[in-house]
């Protein structure tokens, strides 16, 4: 829920930015998104390390110092990374402003400031992922989005009501989130600190208990650095071999997938600490439990939206865009990125159990693989057909994924689940929703009012759900359990 608000607030909000700014103005904040990705690589993969070990210490006697000491240790390093960033994104203000941001109406003055301040922006960034990720760690989830949601409400309506008072300066936009970021840094960072374990002893950096983790934390570096180029090769390579026109047509459609990223990352970032805990508690009966309860989860709440995403494809992105000749040239890119990106989050649980265990050497060497492997077929398939064949390229490489990054995971973790996996968790619940998806798709009148149109999408996507949960037996026990907790407290 703390997710799924935050990402409807900037989505409800995107149009007035615009409206205000201008398309050109917010096309500093692609640039923004841009730049933070590309040095996201300097986290050194800490965070998922703390959110790791934090989990593991939890599920562990006597822990409190040796977490306080670990979580000051990388405390310090990340403002100072933080800091040595943003400085370093404001002295080069001027040199992107001119070498790298081509703007148009905006003036020079006006880009190079708006750059300074992100450099504001990116510094604070460090160490407010360092907060989010401990928190996650201690299993604090609700702590976690009661803030994310109050901050993302702040950032975005607070800056509409500023733009439309104040100034609708693209300076005065990033200036505003500047002024949240701190707020929410100071705020994450109280509650953190409020949340650790409580020791008699003083809290200080110990590099030692840096030392011990180092190979988790290069491991996760090198899948950081490998993701981040499998995710965004695509786009690289289709911005250089096909029309501007093109490669909008397919930015559309990806954007339009990756809204299943709402179902996936949750359920993820739930899950792995939970898992790390239950791992160093050696509770491996309690970890094949909960890994297949969230499998189904992740099948029941992904698949049948997919579905309905790959055969409504057109239908949705005319609602979406209003336009329906920009939804036609998109629906077919949509219909195939849609796949390959709910098989990748399928594949979620498998990562995070190898990530519970410690074991990154085979999601590095899968990435690498992948990035090696792929790479040629993807120029090859951009030039010989475009954008479609990129998308192609796309689902195939995370089918590739699942068939060979599945069994082997399973010959050295969790053993003999494999096929449960499979069958149950995955098969059973997806075949059941995506033949009640089709069936709608036959049955699906040829001509339908937009505000029609989407009761009919979204009944098929809840109908396809529900088919899901009949042959999802721990997702049904589950909803079966909450229901009968929450009859008690009514009640009581």
């Amino acid at each position: 829920m703390g997710t799924g608000w935050a990402i409807a607030i900037q989505l409800l909000c995107v149009p007035f930015y615009i409206r205000l700014m201008g398309v050109e103005a917010y096309g500093l904040v692609g640039f923004y998104l841009v730049l933070l990705a590309t040095l996201q690589v300097l986290d050194f993969g800490l965070t998922p390390t703390l959110n790791r070990e934090l989990a593991r210490l939890s599920a562990l006697s006597d822990q409190s110092r040796i977490m306080r000491d670990f979580a000051r240790t990388l405390e310090v390093f990340y403002w100072s990374v933080g800091a040595l960033l943003g400085v370093t994104v404001a002295v080069l203000a001027p040199v992107l402003a001119t070498r790298w941001v081509n703007p148009g109406s905006l003036g020079q003055d006006e880009v190079r400031n708006t750059i300074a301040v992100m450099g504001v922006l990116v510094g604070l960034q460090w160490p407010l992922s360092l907060y989010q990720g401990g928190l996650l760690g201690l299993q604090r989830q609700t702590h976690l989005n009661v803030l994310r949601a109050s901050m993302a409400t702040l950032s975005g309506v607070g800056a509409v009501i500023v733009l439309a008072i104040n100034s609708p300066r693209v300076t005065t936009f990033f200036a505003w989130q500047a002024a949240v970021a701190v707020l929410h840094v100071a705020s994450i960072a109280f509650v953190f600190w409020a949340c650790m374990p409580k020791t008699n002893l003083p809290t200080r950096p110990n590099v030692s208990l840096v030392r011990r983790v180092t190979g988790f934390a290069a491991g996760m570096t090198g899948i950081a650095f490998f993701a981040m180029v499998l995710v965004q090769m695509d786009k690289a390579v289709l911005s250089k071999l096909v029309s501007l026109q093109s490669f909008g047509y397919y930015v559309l459609a990806g954007t339009a997938a990756n809204g299943l990223q709402l179902f996936i990352m949750p359920i993820f970032t739930a899950a792995f600490p939970r898992l790390s805990g239950l791992c160093a508690a050696g509770a491996e009966s309690e970890v094949r439990s909960l890994y297949h309860d969230c499998s189904q989860l992740m099948t029941v709440l992904v698949v049948p939206v997919a579905a309905v995403l790959a055969l409504f494809s057109s239908e949705i992105l005319t609602m979406w865009t209003g336009q329906v000749e920009t939804a036609e040239q998109a629906a077919p890119l949509l219909s195939i990125l849609v796949v390959g990106t709910a098989v990748n989050g399928l594949m979620h649980l498998p990562y995070a159990v190898q990530l519970a265990y410690g074991w990154t050497s085979i999601g590095l060497a899968l990435t690498i693989t992948q990035v090696v492997v792929f790479l040629p077929l993807l120029v090859w398939a951009a030039t010989a057909h475009g954008a479609i064949g990129a998308a192609w390229v796309w689902a195939l490489l995370n089918v590739a994924y699942l068939t060979i990054g599945l069994p082997w995971t399973h010959r050295r973790l969790l053993r003999g689940e494999a096929a449960e996996w499979i069958i149950s968790d995955v098969a059973a619940p997806a075949i059941a929703a995506i033949a009640v998806v089709c069936a709608g798709r036959a049955l699906a009148p040829q001509t339908m009012a937009p505000t029609v149109q989407l009761g009919y999408v979204s009944f098929l996507a809840a109908t396809g759900m529900a088919a899901a949960v009949l042959l999802a037996p721990r997702v049904r026990n589950g909803f079966s359990r909450v229901l009968g907790h929450l009859t008690r407290t009514d009640a009581s």
